[in-house]
């Protein structure tokens, strides 16, 4: 096994997979999360922030052995953060690739859905959400995760002392 999959790879797939079963275990016993409402208005797609208070306080922990697991592999300080920070990454690349793609794949494929149903009108557009709805997804799902993960991953960033 190569140097970068010991120190990067593995401890960063352990550290997205754990982080995620605690998510669903945590969803699947009936943990619910904390709703705060950024806007008041009678819309019914309102955005909010979601916290899963469980989840967040156990992420400083899961950053703390993915850093520990990339320095005992040899990882760079980089590497370290970069294996801890793995699921926040994952999350924007679902964010900013991910949905987009299937927003466009969407609106391809619908129009040949609909024209088949004997529909008269056809849309052709793709509405996008409201950017604080973007923002407040990136702040629940992106920048909180990281700060508890940075916060566990701390203490392992710095270079081992020397030992004599």
């Amino acid at each position: 096994m190569n140097y970068r999959t010991k120190a990067l790879w593995l401890p960063a797939l352990g550290t997205f997979t754990l982080s995620m079963m605690l998510l669903t275990v945590l969803q699947i016993s009936g943990f619910q999360p904390r709703f705060y409402w950024l806007s008041k208005t009678g819309m019914s797609m309102q955005p909010y922030l979601m916290f899963y208070l469980p989840w967040l306080i156990a992420l400083p922990l899961i950053g703390a052995v993915a850093a520990s697991w990339s320095q005992r592999a040899g990882g760079k300080p980089i590497l370290r953060l970069l294996a801890a920070l793995a699921p926040p990454i994952g999350m924007v690349l679902f964010f900013f690739v991910i949905v987009p793609l299937l927003a466009l794949l969407s609106s391809m494929l619908m129009p040949l859905f609909l024209h088949g149903a004997g529909h008269g009108r056809i849309p052709r557009t793709v509405h996008a959400p409201p950017m604080i709805a973007v923002v407040a997804a990136l702040v629940s799902w992106v920048l909180l995760p990281a700060v508890g993960l940075l916060l566990g991953a701390a203490p392992f960033l710095r270079r081992p002392h020397a030992q004599s």
